[in-house]
């Protein structure tokens, strides 16, 4: 067994998963989460996770901020931080790749590992909406990006003069039928026709296309789409795990 670590650095949350890789069966087994406020995130926090569960290899996608003192311990530990110029078993063909998120380019490389030689399209549901298509070569052709739900509901409020706010709900039908219903089956409705819109059009260029749902409200809007999908809760955590077997000949 190979232990592995994967970290997953957000703007309010940080995600440790330790997993195990079982050399026989060339697997990475089912991993352990562990998640933290931002705030609490530390080089001694890091180091007390590697050491209790005796952790070798290590690969991080960091949307958010890293201090410097734990950017020079993953720098000394040789820790495998995912950036566009990383050594990555997916090709970016984004125009601008530096601008292009680490959580876009992890779950990229899981989709492509889990069904290579078919057209991808990762829909990752968290604050914002990313599409994200990888092609049948293994191509990162590019996304799209949209307001998240909540996003949605706090903008109808916060940009106009007398719509209240109005909570999340997935209890929506067709029509609302008073103002806070209307917000709430809008914004969810909106964007479950947005995804199913996307879907099939790229279902058009794409015959076999697989569609992977992932992000915090994913298994949610999953009970309201009506166009093929399967739904990844830990994409990001196996993009970072193939990374890790792409970079390492332990793991070969």
């Amino acid at each position: 067994m190979l232990r592995c670590g994967t970290i997953d650095i957000g703007n309010t949350r940080v995600k440790l998963r330790f997993t195990s890789f079982n050399t026989e069966d060339q697997s990475f087994q089912p991993a352990t989460l562990s998640v933290h406020p931002k705030e609490e995130f530390s080089l001694e926090l890091l180091k007390k996770w590697v050491e209790e569960h005796e952790i070798k290899y290590i690969a991080c996608a960091a949307s958010g901020h890293i201090s410097v003192e734990v950017n020079n311990w993953f720098t000394k530990h040789n820790v495998l931080l995912l950036s566009h110029k990383s050594n990555m078993p997916i090709k970016i063909a984004y125009e601008t790749p530096e601008t292009l998120g680490k959580d876009r380019m992890a779950v990229a490389i899981a989709a492509n590992s889990m069904y290579p030689n078919e057209g991808n399209l990762v829909i990752d549901l968290g604050t914002c909406i990313t599409y994200d298509w990888v092609d049948p070569k293994g191509v990162f052709l590019g996304g799209n990006i949209s307001p998240g739900i909540e996003m949605r509901l706090e903008a109808m409020h916060e940009k106009t003069a007398s719509l209240p706010k109005a909570e999340l709900s997935y209890s929506v039908d067709l029509v609302g039928r008073n103002t806070i219903s209307a917000l709430q089956h809008g914004a969810v409705m909106g964007t479950i026709c947005e995804i199913e819109s996307f879907i099939e059009r790229s279902s058009e260029k794409y015959s076999d296309l697989v569609v992977l749902l992932t992000g915090g409200n994913a298994a949610n809007v999953s009970k309201l789409l009506n166009k093929n999908h399967l739904v990844e809760p830990e994409l990001l955590h196996i993009g970072l795990c193939e990374l890790i077997r792409y970079n390492y000949d332990d793991f070969k």
